[in-house]
């Protein structure tokens, strides 16, 4: 059996000694099975999720759910738990959990559904990427399979001790340079590893340019409707110059300590769509390959610009990203929000970046219980071709 795992108040875990551990497709509760878990990935975080009752399943009683429980200090208040995977990783289940005030009934059926709740007194979780744990022969186990080599984005190659003064070193070489300044703030302050790739002089390192955006996407990391959930980012307040852009793009590509293909990428978590400064990225591109010719530059993009990536494309753009979360266009609109475009935009900009021999790849927001859905992924499937 694969056990449902809490923690109390101090944050202490534990594993219940007869619950199985739980997870949620969409609106249903789902027993964790021993052919969808992996050994926790290293780099892994557990966290504790808050004001939330943990769900568990008795194999005769189904769906139970535990808000009192042992503890090193006895029976006490007890939480869900959930991991944020490292990248390369896909989450079959979301953490297992209810509303406190919530009048769900237990019942015994696998895929028993949510609840109706009867409280909105409940603080939103920060936007990350929740997944489903629990623990096996003393060893957590998470609801995911390893989809992509994730060498580069290990954690243990990000946060290291000399960090902070690899940051204080660049910003003294170039002080005047506002993204630099940026991008320290992301290091340090959001632990991004793009960012933080910038003052290591290595990898894939971002380039944030758009303070702007034309979509106003429903899990935005950077920037959120008030009384919404809280952002994990702040969005850049300043639209770059060319000048102090090239610095850091050539500086980067240039770079020694460099593998054989660094990447300055356009499009991060701090910024809005990059595309809306199509004529700042093209002259980015053209500028630093007057002195550089290795490495490569990518853009993560959501499409809707045709003609900012048309642009982008024709500058010598090497590779793009298109940010996708289903190829029907109802749902689409209903997640993107887009300003002025629509998914036809997104394909036309696939097609035209193909056209100009950039390598296309699709970014595709995985939600368990919609992503999985037989009418949900048919139509991206079509768009990748």
């Amino acid at each position: 059996m694969i056990n449902m795992v809490y923690t109390d108040e101090q944050g202490n875990l534990y594993d219940h000694p007869s619950l199985a551990a739980c997870g949620r497709s969409g609106d249903q509760f789902l027993p964790l099975e021993s052919s969808q878990v992996i050994p926790l990935p290293e780099g892994s975080s557990l966290v504790s999720l808050p004001e939330r009752v943990a769900a568990g399943w008795d194999r005769r009683r189904g769906l139970r759910f535990v808000d009192q429980a042992v503890t090193e200090r006895g029976c006490g208040r007890v939480y869900p738990v959930g991991v944020l995977l490292p990248q390369g990783f896909t989450r079959f289940l979301l953490p297992g959990f209810r509303r406190p005030s919530s009048t769900t009934t237990a019942a015994a059926g696998i895929g028993t559904r949510a609840g109706t709740s009867t409280t909105a007194s409940m603080a939103p979780l920060p936007l990350y990427g929740y997944t489903a744990v629990g623990m096996r022969h003393d060893r957590l186990v998470v609801a995911a399979l390893q989809t992509d080599e994730h060498h580069k984005w290990n954690p243990r190659f990000f946060n290291t001790p000399d960090l902070k003064e690899r940051v204080s070193a660049r910003l003294a070489d170039d002080p005047d340079n506002r993204i630099l300044r940026q991008l320290a703030k992301c290091s340090l302050d959001y632990s991004c590893f793009t960012a933080q790739n910038i003052f290591y002089q290595r990898w894939e390192g971002g380039l944030p340019v758009s303070p702007a955006c034309n979509a106003a996407c429903l899990g935005c990391i950077s920037l959120q409707e008030s009384e919404c959930c809280p952002s994990p980012q702040g969005r850049i307040a300043f639209q770059p110059n060319l000048d102090e852009a090239v610095r850091v793009a050539t500086t980067h590509l240039s770079s020694f300590s460099c593998d054989d293909d660094p990447i300055i990428s356009f499009g991060q978590g701090c910024e809005g769509e990059p595309s809306l400064e199509a004529d700042l990225i093209a002259q980015i591109i053209a500028q630093t390959r007057k002195t550089v010719s290795r490495g490569v530059f990518n853009i993560n993009t959501n499409g809707g610009y045709t003609d900012g990536i048309a642009k982008i494309a024709a500058a010598g753009l090497n590779s793009a990203r298109f940010s996708i979360i289903s190829a029907a266009p109802t749902d689409f609109c209903s997640y993107y929000r887009p300003k002025g475009y629509q998914l036809d935009n997104v394909a036309r900009s696939i097609d035209i970046c193909m056209g100009h021999g950039v390598y296309v790849a699709l970014n595709l927001l995985c939600l368990p219980g919609y992503t999985d859905r037989d009418r949900s992924d048919g139509g991206v499937e079509c768009l990748s071709r």
